[in-house]
């Protein structure tokens, strides 16, 4: 078994490389004539909110690891967690939470115990982003034309079928729940600062390039379509990390405060290559981290 999770974790990252350089090649020549930055520091300003998004999404991960009582070593949840964010480019969607639980296997985490940490952070963090900022769903410019004042009444109905096939789910399947109110939400605080952070780094991203209206308003509407185009592109599990369909989703909520459809989609790809490079820095000092503490 040991000798499988060494060759698997092998095998995801060359995957995740080749993908990677794929979708560089594909895009950077592209983006850096298209796009100039018109504001430095706001620019500045998106890398570095990337950078508490990413803690968060660290704290949900260790979270969930506290809370099933596996004993990894601090550094070693740190370098895996790193890893399965290079790993989330291999197409698929959730090649990287594999690629976690195959390392938390590693150090001895049992297997029912992984899987159930893997599945309810992937649950959880759909659910919260859809709770917190799916609104923007039934109350964007095109919903509100469909479906007028009932879009708040339909994201109210659609939070209680969440809630009721939540419960029925755990009620059915035990091995689904999360046995602790404190735990649960804490997940939530974690969630909700991954979302909030990733979608202010959006914020500055568009404002480095073009006008942007800062009003509670604007900045919910962004971090808003942010969260769903995150949910969007990870229910798709054939696109690399959501790679297109987030794009598409976001670009489409971007046309109804301003950008049109081409401009919205190339600064989501822009903030992609961003995020790409946070995550390869990142991973770069896991990896040093690593052998310090060899």
């Amino acid at each position: 078994m040991q000798k499988i999770v060494s060759y698997g974790k092998i095998v995801f990252f060359v995957i995740a490389w080749v993908f990677v350089g794929i979708f560089l090649y594909k895009n950077w020549f592209s983006l850096t004539a298209l796009l100039s930055v018109r504001n430095w520091f706001y620019f500045v300003l998106s890398f570095l909110f990337l950078l508490p998004a990413y803690y968060a999404l660290y704290l949900a991960r260790k979270n969930l690891i506290n809370a099933f009582h596996m004993k990894i070593p601090e550094h070693r949840q740190w370098s895996i967690f790193a890893h399965s964010m290079i790993t989330r480019y291999i197409p698929g969607g959730i090649w990287n939470h594999v690629d976690s639980a195959l390392q938390m296997r590693e150090h001895g985490a049992p297997v029912k115990q992984t899987g159930k940490l893997v599945f309810l952070e992937l649950y959880w963090r759909t659910v919260f982003g859809y709770i917190f900022f799916g609104i923007i769903i039934f109350t964007s410019d095109a919903a509100r034309s469909l479906f007028g004042v009932f879009g708040y009444v339909l994201f109210l109905i659609s939070l209680v079928i969440i809630g009721v096939v939540t419960v029925g789910v755990g009620y059915i399947k035990p091995r689904f729940r999360l046995n602790s109110w404190r735990v649960l939400g804490e997940q939530s605080i974690f969630e909700l600062f991954y979302y909030v952070f990733t979608g202010l780094s959006f914020v500055f991203l568009v404002a480095a390039f073009q006008n942007f209206n800062f009003s509670l308003l604007s900045i919910y509407y962004v971090i808003a379509a942010s969260a769903i185009g995150w949910i969007a592109g990870f229910l798709f599990l054939p696109a690399p990390s959501g790679l297109g369909i987030r794009e598409v989703v976001m670009a489409y909520f971007l046309s109804g405060i301003g950008p049109i459809f081409a401009v919205g989609f190339s600064l989501v790809l822009l903030s992609r290559i961003v995020m790409l490079v946070r995550d390869v820095a990142i991973y770069t000092g896991s990896l040093l981290l690593t052998k310090l503490h060899k």
